[in-house]
């Protein structure tokens, strides 16, 4: 009986086993870039693949310097760090460094004073912000309107990698203003352009032009594309606070029809993912690595309190972001879609510092 029993267990873990294994070939997780892994081409528009804005202020940098706890203020949720560029959970004295090395962004100070609409575009550019008060001249440190601040560069960094089609790339836009884009090659463009110069790489190879173009309403560039080790930048230089530059899509190659029709995700990643079941969005949504969520004291930021700032269901990333994540979990709507495309269950992993409300609305 006893040997019967044994044969039955080790027969057992083996299916469980075995079972185990064919659930997790029929389950593959998609990282924060949803097409992490298969090349980036999950989205037709690759522009939304790329980082977050980064405004350079009239000292040749995102931020400025915060030299004392009198000036000190947390900004959109954040303070900073310099030494370790780290955000949101830095123990200054266990780092060793003064106050001195500490800063506030200038994105935070572009949301914080209303600068950025809710699609991650400037309300207008150039733009101008203003330093905080002191907490000896202003206890809600509201700003000092005599230390303004000229944003002089708005930009943006994407990779993309290097096995992409060159030929046959589309960059569109809405909105009255400059914009500039490096590593390109122009076929046709809709608005009148000028070319700055060639790009090269670090060993020494073209990578395309540098380019600037001029809109009064809307944008179409037809370009190559050159692979740059670097990443691609893309600047606003200016734009109308009446019209503004929004909206930028850089779509694949042959698929512009399709994406214009409302088609968000390519062909190509769509007959990959039909092979699975189950996808799972631990890393897409941030689930468990979601930054600057540790609350901060303005009396103290030296140390964490160990607390967590619950992230509230409006901090979500909206559907018509500029990016895919703005830091605080993948957009759900890509996930219902991306779903129902593919017949496949979504498996989501609601981040770790949600509050209730945000779990009911995410149900609702």
């Amino acid at each position: 009986m006893k040997k019967h029993f044994l044969i039955f267990s080790i027969l057992f873990i083996i299916y469980a086993f075995h079972t185990s294994l064919l659930k997790a070939q029929n389950c593959i997780d998609l990282g924060v870039g949803i097409g992490v892994g298969n090349d980036e081409i999950a989205l037709i528009d690759f522009f939304k693949n790329g980082g977050a804005w980064e405004p350079i202020g009239d000292n040749g940098h995102p931020w400025y310097k915060v030299y004392s706890l009198d000036t000190f203020k947390v900004v959109n949720g954040k303070y900073y760090h310099w030494d370790s560029d780290w955000s949101g959970t830095v123990n200054n004295e266990a780092w060793g460094s003064g106050w001195a090395d500490s800063y506030i962004s200038y994105w935070d100070m572009m949301v914080d004073q209303g600068k950025i609409r809710p699609d991650g575009y400037p309300v207008s550019f150039p733009v101008t912000v203003y330093k905080y008060k002191p907490k000896s001249k202003d206890s809600n440190q509201g700003i000092d309107i005599q230390k303004p601040v000229t944003i002089t560069s708005f930009s943006r960094r994407i990779y993309f990698p290097n096995n992409l089609p060159h030929d046959g790339w589309v960059l569109k836009w809405e909105g009255t203003g400059t914009i500039r884009f490096q590593g390109i090659d122009v076929t046709s463009a809709s608005v009148p352009y000028t070319n700055n110069g060639n790009s090269w790489t670090p060993d020494g190879s073209f990578a395309g032009d540098d380019y600037q173009f001029v809109s009064t309403g809307s944008g179409r560039v037809v370009c190559g594309l050159y692979w740059m080790v670097h990443g691609w930048v893309l600047n606003i230089v200016s734009s109308s606070a009446s019209d503004p530059i929004r909206n930028i899509r850089f779509t694949y190659p042959g698929l512009e029809d399709e994406y214009d029709a409302g088609q968000k995700f390519n062909p190509l990643f769509l007959e990959r993912m039909r092979q699975f079941k189950c996808l799972r969005y631990m890393g897409y949504l941030s689930s468990n690595g979601i930054e600057g969520r540790t609350l901060v004291s303005d009396d103290n930021p030296y140390h964490d309190t160990e607390m967590l700032k619950w992230l509230r269901w409006d901090e979500r990333t909206p559907e018509n972001s500029y990016q895919l994540n703005n830091g605080n979990g993948g957009n759900y709507e890509y996930i219902i879609e991306l779903s129902n495309l593919t017949g496949t269950d979504p498996w989501v992993n609601i981040p770790y510092c949600a509050d209730e409300a945000y779990a009911d609305s995410l149900v609702n």
